[in-house]
């Protein structure tokens, strides 16, 4: 499973995995149970407004608990002061809801999207030129001359450019 994956079936970003992560200081294997206790655990995190660690301890209980059977599970404190009752069928059937949608979708390759060929594009970029008003005549003659000669043109319009550049009056010249 990847990291999206992982994120997905438990309902949170990706930078959300990578931040539980380092707050429970280990490494999250993106495995379907390590997702399974880290979905309780943020169902307990949001709803008790509790820190993660506490949340990640509390949800271990009671996924353990859940063993023995009910689908409401109840966690209290030693001295019976503070409980806690998990719904957990409903956070479960909601996870799985969760976990079927990122299996279903395929992993995302690492990098770069492969480029499409500009050859295989190249005439319909043509025909497209063409539809839209391009004379395509003057650069397929230009593409028939070797590359000595297209330099050759250059350079010449290159000087041509030059040359009016030097015979044009400056825009002062012309204001007075």
């Amino acid at each position: 499973m990847t990291r999206a994956q992982f994120a997905e079936a438990i309902g949170v970003p990706e930078k959300w995995v990578h931040n539980a992560g380092v707050t429970l200081g280990r490494r999250l294997p993106y495995t379907i149970p390590s997702a399974r206790r880290l979905a309780v655990a943020r169902v307990i995190q949001t709803g008790m407004s509790l820190p993660l660690p506490v949340a990640d301890s509390l949800a271990a209980v009671v996924l353990a608990e859940a063993v023995a059977g009910g689908s409401s599970i109840t966690v209290s404190s030693s001295d019976a002061s503070v409980s806690l009752t998990v719904d957990l069928a409903h956070v479960l059937s909601a996870f799985v809801g969760r976990l079927a949608c990122a299996l279903q979708q395929a992993p995302r390759r690492a990098g770069r999207p492969r480029a499409t060929s500009r050859r295989a594009g190249s005439a319909d970029a043509r025909a497209r030129a063409q539809a839209y008003g391009v004379d395509l005549s003057l650069i397929d003659a230009n593409l028939r001359r070797t590359p000595d000669e297209r330099l050759r043109a250059h350079e010449a319009n290159t000087a041509f450019v030059t040359a009016l550049r030097r015979r044009a009056p400056r825009r002062s010249d012309t204001a007075s």
